[in-house]
């Protein structure tokens, strides 16, 4: 029997689970006044509740600070000296707005920004499990978030391509890249119960995209119906249902028809050319690949072994579907066939291999791959809630009283089952992702969203302003939906310009969580940023984009441990951290003390901590030392080595701002001291000019300074 996706029993719903807020058509409240007639639309909204609360908000902040600021919060790296001089001297009023505009139009912005969705998505190039095995291609989908998010193509566009890119433009390479967002969950690649594994992937990227795109943990309703909001069990798997045709691939050719084409051709061309050659080598082969290739089929449980043995015309799709995952465990390579060989076997098969080689020379180069998903065929196995008959179709959640998908097959490719869930999710009925979205973008800003970031649900917290949240949200899905001029509105507001100053008595008694925002609230870097920046303090930060991941140097314990090897040139090591290697089970050390998301799980928002390993990291790690070092090496090639005029460089580098008189003499008597002014430093400089150690320990102490690893 089959349930419909319209079927659900909606009547377990009472009036209040109905008039949730989050659930809600959008309300496009009028703008509150303000005393400026051009004020910023948000500020309207905000001054509103200020006054109700008789809060005079703090001041706007200085140039220095804003300029810093909104480079961090848009590029991820502190602005140049230049950069902050330039702003300073500019008196036009609308300085601060053409500010923001050259930081959008960067490709530093997307660089930066991918960091939050690569959070929600829990990227990594690595499976996860014991074994962790790494997906060499998987950082296509990094660039393909980097790139989208520079060129702003808009969510709901967005939205499709990773949803569904292969379903809307099967001939767009990029767009069967953005799929990789289905294949970014753990992945035990030797699971043996492939039913249990199927059901693990599915489930998997059921929760995700209900945390993603609803901002809701819709996992308990695998089980039950939700215990606290209105998500039915049917609901589940009615989302399910739309991944339930999924097959995981990694060798989808990353190419136009027309380059596929061209491709086959020449490799059609090598394989009619070396035929005979290749017929003795594979039957050669044969005996101990069978064999081989038995005993690994021997492992999979009987249930398995009834489906090898079904024809290939006879299985159903759900049999098809995990013969494609059990045969990512059935491969056998010819190094493995050659050690089964007799001694006369491997030479027989080394000399022909080597005529091969010599006569022919080798295949075509493949084309580039990517890791992706598609669906198995027009045709979905079955879905139903277990211990269950009924099948169930797909569907949205009921509470949102959506109508019944659409959906179209695409004929001998695919379902259309996930284009058909990409479009209503990205589309204007649906109200509660552009919520999600604006309230995540204005955290990022903010450091904390209107509501919970995690869960839009009954256990998160309701909006502190529910009337500004829809009115962004609407106006964003009418400016297209694009996250650049979403942020170009948040960060033009009196609001975002605020001093980060200590909140009077009067302010933290009415507001002592600064909910109302009369204040801005100063952040720590996040593990990214704090690597990024000492780079660039340093001089050594590479600005190259995009290609495969890189591999800094760890620590020799941990190096030993997982066998790691680092890139050998220096410069790959020093790239942005958004293109360092992540493997699920080995984080970079940094990263790490400093807050980076277990990639096993979404994040919505990161932690902020302080702990003593972050300070001794700071003060002892090799890496960190050196950096100093290198420093110290930049004030020295960029200045004389006079003390004061090196105290000045180096805090224009750090600080991006010239040192006050106190701290111009504070560390002017550092350094005297390390030159042997106080008899602790034997090595006193030549000529009485500051010396290179001396100008690591200074250098060494900036970077580790509160106002290098802070924005106000």
């Amino acid at each position: 029997m089959a349930l419909p996706a319209h079927a659900a029993d909606t009547s377990a719903f009472s009036a209040e689970d109905r008039d949730y807020w989050a659930w809600r058509p959008l309300v496009r409240a009028a703008v509150p006044r303000t005393t400026t007639p051009t004020a910023n639309p948000i500020d309207g909204f905000l001054q509103e509740r200020l006054n109700e609360a008789g809060i005079q908000p703090a001041p706007e902040a200085d140039r220095r600070t804003l300029i810093r600021r909104a480079t961090f919060d848009l590029h991820g790296l502190p602005p140049t000296p230049e950069e902050v001089a330039q702003f300073e001297a500019d008196a036009a009023p609308e300085a601060f707005e053409r500010l923001i505009d050259r930081l959008l139009a960067s490709p530093r912005y997307g660089e930066h920004v991918a960091r939050y969705w690569l959070d929600l998505v829990r990227y990594a190039e690595s499976d996860g499990f014991k074994s962790d095995d790494l997906r060499e291609n998987a950082w296509r989908y990094r660039d393909y978030v980097i790139a989208a998010l520079n060129e702003d193509i808009g969510f709901d566009r967005f939205v499709i391509e990773q949803l569904a890119g292969d379903e809307l433009q099967s001939d767009d390479p990029r767009a069967l890249v953005a799929t990789g967002y289905l294949r970014l969950g753990p992945y035990e690649e030797n699971g043996r119960d492939v039913a249990d594994q199927r059901s693990n992937i599915l489930n998997d990227i059921t929760d995700v995209t209900g945390q993603v795109f609803f901002g809701l943990t819709i996992g308990c309703a695998r089980c039950h119906d939700h215990k606290y909001d209105p998500i039915l069990q049917a609901d589940y798997f009615r989302l399910q249902a739309f991944f339930a045709a999924l097959a995981l691939t990694d060798d989808e050719p990353l190419a136009t028809s027309a380059e596929r084409a061209a491709f086959a051709e020449k490799q059609a061309q090598w394989e009619t050319a070396t035929a005979t050659l290749r017929d003795e080598i594979a039957a050669l082969e044969a005996p101990n690949r069978e064999k081989l290739m038995a005993e690994k089929r021997g492992v999979f449980p009987d249930y398995m072994q009834k489906i090898f043995d079904t024809p290939v015309g006879g299985r159903t799709p759900l049999e098809s579907q995990m013969i494609e995952l059990a045969s990512r465990q059935l491969v056998v390579s010819t190094e493995d066939v050659a050690k089964c060989m007799t001694k006369e076997q491997r030479e027989a098969h080394a000399a022909l291999r080597r005529r091969l080689r010599e006569e022919h020379g080798a295949p075509p180069a493949p084309l580039p791959v990517a890791t992706l998903a598609r669906d198995i065929g027009e045709v979905a196995p079955p879905t139903s809630i277990p211990g269950d008959d009924a099948t169930i179709e797909p569907g949205y959640l009921s509470v949102l009283g959506p109508a019944p998908p659409q959906i179209q097959p695409i004929a001998g490719r695919s379902t259309g089952r996930r284009l058909a869930l990409a479009r209503w999710i990205a589309g204007q009925e649906n109200t509660l992702t552009p919520r999600v979205m604006v309230n995540r973008v204005w955290q990022q800003h903010f450091g904390r969203g209107f509501a919970s970031s995690a869960d839009f649900g009954r256990q998160g917290e309701p909006p502190t302003h529910p009337a500004l949240l829809d009115w962004l949200a609407a106006q964003w899905q009418a400016d297209g939906m694009r996250f650049k001029s979403l942020h170009r509105l948040i960060m033009t507001s009196a609001a975002y310009r605020r001093a980060s100053l200590d909140p009077s008595p009067e302010m933290l008694s009415a507001d002592p969580e600064n909910a109302l925002y009369a204040r801005f609230v100063r952040r720590r870097l996040t593990g990214e940023q704090l690597r990024d920046a000492i780079l660039a303090a340093s001089g050594e930060l590479n600005l190259e984009m995009g290609g495969p991941s890189v591999r800094s140097e760890l620590p020799k314990g941990i190096s030993e441990a997982y066998a790691w090897k680092p890139d050998k040139d220096p410069a790959q090591r020093n790239r942005r951290s958004i293109y360092l290697l992540v493997r699920r089970n080995l984080r970079e050390p940094l990263l790490e003390v400093f807050d980076m998301p277990d990639t096993h799980e979404t994040c919505t928002r990161r932690l902020e901590t302080t702990t003593a390993p972050q300070a001794l990291f700071l003060l002892n790690a090799d890496w960190s030392l050196e950096r100093a070092a290198e420093l110290s090496r930049r004030v020295e090639s960029s200045e004389s080595t006079d003390a004061q005029r090196a105290i000045r460089a180096a805090y224009r580098l750090v600080f991006q701002r010239e040192p006050q008189p106190d701290e111009l003499q504070s560390a002017s008597d550092f350094l005297h001291r390390q030159t042997g002014g106080s008899g602790e430093e034997k090595s006193t400089p030549a000529g009485g000019r500051v010396g290179h150690r001396t100008l690591v320990g200074l250098c060494h102490v900036l970077l580790n300074s509160n106002e290098f690893l802070f924005v106000d």
